[in-house]
């Protein structure tokens, strides 16, 4: 097997990379805390909905069936 481009992030080499991606993406998506908790409650249903969707098109995209049956 061979080792992934150097120049892409899946190198072992852009775990430095990685980390600032990651740092960003936190500061990102924690909310303030003077958030209201109504926003943070609509704003967890609406992840919750796009969990759902993206279930139903992996399900779709593999047959419709649940990986157990």
């Amino acid at each position: 097997m061979t080792d992934p481009d150097p120049s892409t992030l899946l190198h072992p080499h852009a775990a430095p990379e990685w980390a600032a991606i990651n740092a960003e993406k936190r500061e990102i998506l924690i909310p303030p805390p003077e958030t209201p908790v109504e926003d943070l409650l609509r704003a967890g249903q609406q992840v919750s909905e796009q969990a759902t969707l993206l279930i139903q098109a992996i399900e779709r995209g593999s047959g419709g069936g649940s990986p157990g049956t």
